[in-house]
C-alpha cells in the first residue's frame, strides 16, 4: 500500500514539474514577442517624435596648449645686511612713520638701516688726522731742507720721513673707514623680512642684522612632473629672452616669450576671481625636488604696484604650444567603452543657427578618434571635425538621425 501511494505521489510531481517547464517557457516566447514589438515602437517614436535640444556653434581656431600649475610667491633676491665691524647699536633707521624699522618696512635704496657707537671710533679718526698732519708737516720740512742744502737731510731720515707720512695716512683711511663702516645703509629698495638686533645690542663683525628682499618683480615657483617637463623645456628653449617693460606690469605677447597667465587664488572683495597676470617662464630646475619629486619652474612678474605679496598661493598656466583647431565643451561629449562621441544638427539646406521656426532638422552622431583630440580644462581639442556646431544639451537622448528640435543658449 505504501509503496502504491510512493509512486503515485512522485508521477504527480513528475507531471507537475514538466507543466511548469511548458508554462515558462511558452511565457519566455510570450514576452519576448511583445518585447520585440514593443522596441520596434520606441524605435518608429524614435524617428518620428522631435527632441529638443541645445545647439552652440563651432569653428577652427588657434588654441593655445596649457598646463596648470599651483606654486607660491617668492621674493626675486633676498639680502642680507650686516656691518664689516663688531660694535654696539645706537640707534635705527626709521620708517614713514617715524617709528624704528621693522619687519614689513618699505626701504630705499641708500637710507639708513642702523648706526653704531661711533665715539671711540671718531676719537681714533681725529687721533689718526693728527698723526697724518704732523707726519705730512715733517716730509713737507724735510723736501725744503733738502732744496736748500743736499746735506742738511740724510737719504736714510727722508726715506724714514716718507715712510711715516705713507703709515699715518693708511691709518687715517682706515680710521675714515671704520666711521663710514658704523652707519648701514640700503643697498637696493625692498622690503624688511627679517630684523634680528635690537638698539643698543651689541653685534659682531658680519653678523646679521636684516634681511631685505626685493618685490619691485617676484617668482611664482611651481612644480611640473617628469611627465610635462620636456614640453616646458622645449617651450622655454624656444622662445628668446625678452626683457620686461619697468613701466608696466604687462609682458608683450608673442613666439620670443614663454607666456604664463597667473592668478592669486581666492576672491576679491566683491567675491570674483581675480584678475589674472601675465607672467613670463624665465628658469628650470636642472633637477627635481628630493621632497615632491617634481622639477621647479620660475615663473616671472612684475609687481610695480607692489599688490604681490612672497607667500601668497597662485595658479599659472603655463602656454606650451599653440594649435590650430577645434573647441568642444567636454560636456557634450558622450563616453563609452574609452569612445567619445559627439552630436551635431543638420539641416540640409536650412542653417541651424539662428533656427527656424518649423525648419526641420536631425542629430549626426560623430565618433572622436583616439590620437585625433586631446583634453584640456573644460574642453575638447579636436583637429579636425565636419560640422559647424555641437549639441550640448539634450544629446543623452538622441540617436543618430533623429529629429530634433533647435534650441540656443
Amino acid at each position: 500500500m505504501s509503496l502504491e501511494w510512493l509512486s503515485r505521489f512522485l508521477g504527480l510531481v513528475i507531471i507537475t514539474v514538466f507543466g511548469v517547464a511548458v508554462m515558462v517557457a511558452a511565457g519566455n516566447n510570450w514576452f519576448s514577442a511583445g518585447g520585440a514589438k514593443s522596441g520596434d515602437g520606441d524605435k518608429q517614436a524614435a524617428q518620428l517624435t522631435a527632441s529638443s535640444v541645445l545647439v552652440i556653434p563651432v569653428s577652427r581656431q588657434d588654441i593655445e596648449i596649457t598646463d596648470r600649475y599651483s606654486g607660491l610667491l617668492e621674493p626675486l633676491e633676498r639680502y642680507r645686511l650686516s656691518f664689516e665691524i663688531g660694535g654696539r647699536i645706537e640707534k635705527l633707521g626709521v620708517n614713514v612713520d617715524g617709528q624704528p624699522l621693522d619687519d614689513g618696512d618699505r626701504i630705499r635704496k641708500g637710507q639708513t638701516i642702523a648706526v653704531l657707537d661711533k665715539r671711540g671710533m671718531l676719537a681714533r679718526l681725529e687721533e689718526a688726522e693728527a698723526l697724518a698732519d704732523q707726519a705730512d708737516k715733517e716730509l713737507e720740512r724735510a723736501v725744503k731742507l733738502r732744496q736748500a742744502n743736499a746735506r742738511s737731510v740724510t737719504e736714510a731720515e727722508f726715506i724714514q720721513r716718507q715712510t711715516e707720512f705713507k703709515v699715518t695716512q693708511a691709518k687715517l683711511k682706515l680710521a675714515q673707514k671704520a666711521v663710514d663702516d658704523a652707519t648701514l645703509t640700503a643697498k637696493i629698495d625692498g622690503v624688511i623680512s627679517r630684523r634680528l638686533v635690537n638698539m643698543g645690542e651689541s653685534v659682531a663683525p658680519q653678523q646679521l642684522v636684516l634681511e631685505v628682499v626685493r618685490t619691485d618683480s617676484v617668482l611664482l615657483v611651481v612644480g611640473v612632473p617628469e611627465s610635462r617637463i620636456t614640453a616646458v623645456v622645449d617651450r622655454l628653449d624656444e622662445a628668446k629672452r625678452q626683457s620686461l617693460r619697468p613701466d608696466s606690469d604687462q609682458l608683450p605677447l608673442g613666439d620670443t616669450t614663454f607666456i604664463a597667465r597667473v592668478t592669486l587664488v581666492g576672491k576679491d572683495l566683491l567675491g570674483s576671481p581675480r584678475e589674472p597676470m601675465i607672467g613670463a617662464v624665465r628658469r628650470v630646475a636642472q633637477t627635481a625636488d628630493q621632497t615632491s619629486g617634481l622639477f621647479p619652474v620660475e615663473v616671472l612678474l612684475r609687481n610695480a604696484s607692489q599688490r604681490l605679496r612672497p607667500g601668497q598661493i597662485a595658479i599659472a598656466e603655463l602656454i606650451v604650444g599653440r594649435v590650430n583647431a577645434y573647441r568642444i565643451p567636454i560636456t557634450a561629449a558622450q563616453f563609452t567603452d574609452n569612445r567619445a562621441f559627439v552630436f551635431s544638427v543638420d539641416g540640409g539646406e536650412v542653417p541651424v543657427l539662428p533656427p527656424r521656426e518649423g525648419a526641420s532638422y536631425v542629430a549626426i552622431r560623430h565618433e572622436l578618434v583616439p590620437g585625433e583630440y586631446f583634453e584640456q580644462g573644460k574642453s575638447l581639442i579636436v583637429f579636425d571635425f565636419p560640422a559647424d556646431n555641437v549639441v550640448l544639451r539634450g544629446q543623452h537622448r538622441l540617436v543618430n538621425e533623429r529629429p530634433v528640435k533647435v534650441l540656443t543658449a
